[in-house]
Formats: structure tokens, C-alpha cells, sequence
């Protein structure tokens, strides 16, 4: 831990407490239930449910997988809660979303 503030890179810091806050604000993020898997070899999928609640993050080495899970998503009715990566230093492209009800 580095433990002058001065040194800290503010953007993966900031990156972190959005996390976290992002976190706190969804009930499946922390007591829903979890299932992960490979949508293709660069991208993995995550998904928590809780009631009728949904929470889809995506990350990929990949930012065109992730454009194309984003189309899907909103076309399935979910809204785009975080994306960042996609023009982040730290991956090519990640996403997460939200849904409500399980049909999305």
C-alpha cells in the first residue's frame, strides 16, 4: 500500500469508489445470486439476481464485444449502469447493466 496520498493514481482510485458505490446501490450486487461464463474466448459474463432484479457485467479484452453485448442489452431492456472501460486505460472494454425483471 502506498501510503502518501500524493502518489495514489486518482483515476484507478476513482475507478475503485465508483465500484463501490455502484455496489452499494444494487440489492444483487450484494445478496443476489451468482452465475459467470465465457460468451467467446475474450470475453467473460457475470450475472446476479436477486427478486426481480438483474445485474449483467461484462469484461473483455475486446471493445467491440462489449459494443455489441450494449446493443443487446438495451434491446432486451436493460440500461447501461457503468462503461467506463471502454475508454479506460486499464481494460479495452467492460460494461455493466441493469435489468428489471428476468425476462431481460
Amino acid at each position: 500500500m502506498i501510503w502518501d496520498p500524493g502518489l495514489w493514481e486518482r483515476g484507478l482510485q476513482e475507478s475503485v469508489v465508483s465500484l463501490m458505490r455502484l455496489r452499494a446501490s444494487l440489492k444483487p450486487l450484494r445478496i443476489g445470486t451468482f452465475e459467470a461464463g465465457c460468451v467467446n474466448p475474450d470475453t467473460l459474463k457475470v450475472v446476479r439476481e436477486w427478486g426481480d432484479e438483474r445485474a449483467v457485467a461484462l469484461v473483455s479484452r475486446r471493445r467491440a464485444h462489449v459494443e455489441e453485448a450494449l446493443k443487446e442489452l438495451s434491446s432486451a431492456g436493460c440500461k447501461p449502469t457503468l462503461s467506463k472501460g471502454l475508454d479506460g486505460p486499464y481494460l479495452d472494454g467492460y460494461l455493466m447493466a441493469t435489468c428489471r425483471g428476468l425476462n431481460a
